[in-house]
């Protein structure tokens, strides 16, 4: 046998040591627990202080453990839920949680830090009370404190309070060419979900409309703490199977044999009776967090981006038509293209789009109510597709 053949028998059984040696534990995600294994020469002892030289110690120290291990474990975790950056940062939080629930939270912080830069994401730790970890990311994310290091921007994914006020940051960043985090939303499917039942009715045209479906417990906590990113990614989000199975056999065969107008009609009723804006003390709109179509259908309330998000999902599966969102400056709402327009279409790419108003009320959703050519004219245009 070559001295190579030898290297690589070593490692082999060095790993398959290791492995023997490993413990595990059970790490609460959402509705299931999930197995990971990891090697107890992690839980090194540290005490840790707001310093490089503190956190580059600590690094030094879990580079010579078995930390191999929970990396691997984990990144099968990932690659099986189908989980996304988002989601594979709070597997790791949870479980860190779990392995060291005696330990402080800068530990905890301190050894996700790691774990995440080890996976390949380029993070880094800020000093504030607590550790606060920023990942670099190109996503568009909102109502988050951002670190900018030359021409890269570290965005807290932390839920701590944002600060706007200068802090400081361990200059120790060795993964500095890892990879950008992305914040895109994709939900993973996961065992054990509740199923919410929801019973639904609004009138149209004097015929009272009665629906009954099932909502998806687990997408609903999915979002309860997920960054606000930019409209554009809510309209890209899928119902989850068991609402999607529930929900639109029911509407596909309530608008069969309409025409596209009137079926677009039925839909932006549908969505505008159904799920009514909700306002404040003072009348005004209350602005909830950005929704997508399965929280918009769970809510009895909704305001202008989520019942956008959901119209513009329906009249897309159940229609086809193509359509643009309209983006004001603090408000949005779809267009539709007919084969003819009506009020005061919107012009783009040499289609005439008929605007359509999710968060109006009224008996019957008519299009284009009340609009004008001057105020579509101030609207920024968004495709989805």
């Amino acid at each position: 046998m070559t001295f190579r053949g030898f290297g690589t028998l070593f490692l082999f059984l060095a790993l398959v040591v290791q492995g023997l040696m490993a413990e595990t534990i059970e790490v609460n995600f959402y509705s299931q627990k999930i197995s990971i294994a990891y090697d107890k020469s992690v839980a090194v002892d540290h005490s840790f202080s707001a310093n490089d030289q503190s956190i580059r110690l600590y690094y030094n120290q879990l580079l010579q453990s078995g930390y191999t291990i929970i990396v691997s474990d984990l990144q099968r975790a990932k690659k099986e839920l189908h989980l996304n950056d988002w989601f594979y940062y709070e597997l790791v939080r949870n479980t860190a949680a779990t392995l060291f629930k005696n330990e402080s939270e800068n530990y905890r912080q301190a050894f996700t830090w790691f774990i995440l830069g080890e996976s390949g994401y380029n993070v880094i730790i800020g000093f504030t009370k607590s550790f606060e970890l920023y990942v670099y990311s190109q996503s568009e994310v909102y109502d988050r404190s951002i670190i900018t290091l030359g021409d890269k921007d570290y965005v807290s994914i932390d839920n701590f309070p944002k600060t706007g006020s200068t802090m400081g940051y361990c200059q120790f960043i060795p993964g500095t060419m890892n990879a950008a985090f992305d914040f895109s939303i994709t939900l993973p499917n996961l065992k054990g979900d509740s199923i919410l039942e929801m019973q639904k009715e609004f009138t149209f045209k004097g015929s009272v409309e009665k629906y009954t479906y099932s909502v998806s417990s687990n997408f609903l906590e999915f979002m309860r703490g997920y960054p606000k990113l930019n409209s554009q990614e809510y309209f890209s989000v899928q119902l989850s199977p068991v609402t999607y199975n529930s929900l639109m056999p029911q509407l596909k065969e309530r608008i069969k044999g309409l025409s596209e107008e009137d079926a677009v009609r039925y839909l932006l009723s549908f969505v505008r009776l159904t799920f009514s804006p909700q306002f404040d003390s003072e009348n005004k709109p209350v602005d909830f967090n950005p929704m997508i179509a399965e929280e918009t259908l769970y809510y009895a309330y909704g305001d202008c981006e989520g019942k956008s998000v959901l119209f513009h999902f329906l009249v897309k599966e159940l229609v086809g038509t193509p359509m643009i969102a309209l983006l004001y400056p603090n408000h949005i709402n779809v267009a539709v293209q007919f084969n003819q327009s009506y009020g005061s279409p919107v012009k783009f790419n040499d289609g005439l789009y008929t605007v359509c108003e999710p968060n109006l009320v009224g008996d019957i959703a008519e299009f284009d109510h009340a609009g004008s050519t001057e105020k579509y004219a101030r609207a920024r245009v968004m495709v989805i597709n």
